[in-house]
């Protein structure tokens, strides 16, 4: 199950230890099914965490724009150098959209998601988020 797992992972792209392969397997019980579902809800969780993050940002009334500007910033650190155009592109195709207030949060989120396909088509080896 454990190999199974760190199959799917490479597969999809996931970042994934060996040991927390092991514990979903034991928390599992040893079937398959119910281990590939808890890894399914393990990278499902990871999205949700940035919109929650995104819904306390602006709640606590910070601009849209000035947190679409350092996700940028934090994700040029860590993207490579060929990626960095298209992101440019988004962050400006994203920016001139962005609603004031809480209404901002799906093209946060549509700028995350957009972000990780754009990732997805162009390195196989990474994983980013």
């Amino acid at each position: 199950i454990i190999e199974v797992l760190i199959q799917i992972a490479k597969n999809e792209e996931i970042d994934l230890s060996v040991n927390f392969a092991a514990k979903i397997a034991t928390k599992s019980k040893q079937n398959l099914r119910k281990a590939i579902m808890a890894l399914e809800a393990c990278n499902a969780h990871n999205l949700l965490s940035i919109r929650g993050k995104f819904q306390m940002l602006l709640l606590d009334f910070v601009h849209p724009k000035l947190i679409l500007q350092k996700l940028v910033e934090h994700l040029l650190k860590r993207i490579e150098a060929n990626l960095r155009r298209e992101l440019y592109y988004w962050h400006a195709y994203y920016d001139r959209r962005l609603p004031p207030g809480i209404t901002a949060l799906l093209k946060l989120e549509e700028f995350v998601a957009k972000f990780m396909s754009m990732c997805r088509k162009n390195s196989g080896s990474r994983k980013y988020v």
